[in-house]
């Protein structure tokens, strides 16, 4: 009923599990000791006398507590640390496979795009081996006049080879991280998106300080353009605007290259704005698509690249603005 001597190593185990911590023992330890004690009666374990309250005190200002919340916690923490990094890799494997959607969404435009492309020089070509098949026959055709024909073809072949060269480029994965002018990105994705704004008769402006450049991933920097200018002509012929255009700038800006695309189609609605970013979002004039374009667009500029993807309207339409911190100017 009555602590004695060995009361401490009784009740030790107790106290270094169940109190929270040293730091509050000791404060209420401290508290206890300033004051005149004939006995103490604990809530639990034996009635501690006057004789044995200091030396106990001493004891249990040493006694390491909390044992018993701490492993609970590490315990909660680690399982929490694991949740979190599953969930970290599902995100991770999640946007891989709207990245790769996105990719093959835009494919199906590309290969329509190398189709409009080629659509010409094969025209010539044909044209070409026909009159030198015809000529040739009624034996009209010169060594001079043939070699001529065939530098026409060749040429043509060339102009044919490196559209090819210019859409395995954007498809190819590169994960190598360098710095380029945003002037080079720029035109490899007006190179590719041509066929689709030229057909169109949609006027591409373009104007810049050839000096901005990026330290980053190009191709992927290029697949952001790519996507706002299809975005920027999807939305031109939705709302058959008259004289389309759509205007590119490039500079730097503290610190910063600044790429903005601009169209000439209205705007987005008031209603569409805080969602334009979002995966799947999509509106009517985007009815065929993925509605990934630009949720990818924004996912490579903020997440691999550290910049920031924002859109706002303007007199004209909406402006998309990318900010990059710069490279080094060359």
């Amino acid at each position: 009923f009555y602590a004695k001597e060995d009361y401490f190593e009784k009740a030790k185990q107790f106290h270094a599990e169940y109190m929270p911590s040293k730091d509050i023992l000791n404060y209420a330890l401290n508290k206890i000791e300033r004051l005149d004690l004939e006995l103490i009666a604990p809530q639990h374990g034996s009635i501690i006398q006057k004789p044995y309250i200091g030396d106990l005190i001493s004891k249990m200002k040493n006694l390491d507590c909390g044992l018993y919340i701490d492993k609970k916690y590490n315990r909660e923490l680690i399982d929490i640390i694991d949740e979190l990094r599953h969930k970290d890799k599902a995100l991770k494997e999640k946007e891989a496979i709207l990245f790769q959607k996105a990719k093959m969404a835009e494919m199906g435009e590309m290969i329509a795009n190398i189709a409009h492309q080629w659509r010409q020089p094969l025209s010539i070509i044909n044209t070409i081996v026909a009159i030198a098949k015809e000529k040739n026959a009624l034996s009209l055709m010169n060594k001079d006049e043939l070699e001529k024909k065939l530098g026409e073809i060749e040429k043509n072949i060339v102009y044919m080879s490196h559209t090819i060269e210019d859409f395995m480029t954007f498809f190819r994965p590169n994960k190598e991280k360098g710095r380029f002018l945003i002037s080079e990105a720029v035109k490899s994705a007006v190179k590719i998106t041509f066929a689709s704004t030229d057909k169109h008769n949609m006027e591409v402006d373009i104007e810049g300080d050839g000096r901005a450049g990026i330290d980053g991933y190009i191709n992927e920097y290029v697949q952001v353009i790519v996507s706002v200018i299809f975005n920027a002509k999807d939305i031109l012929l939705e709302r058959k605007t008259p004289s389309p255009r759509i205007t590119i700038r490039y500079f730097s800006e503290k610190g910063q290259s600044i790429l903005e695309i601009e169209d000439n189609a209205g705007g987005i609605e008031e209603k569409y704005m805080q969602r334009i970013f979002e995966p799947y979002f999509t509106t009517k004039h985007r009815s065929m698509g993925t509605g990934l374009g630009l949720y990818i667009a924004k996912m490579i500029i903020e997440n691999s690249m550290d910049g920031e993807l924002s859109v706002k309207n303007t007199a004209l339409g909406a402006k998309f603005r990318i900010g990059v911190k710069s490279g080094t100017d060359k």
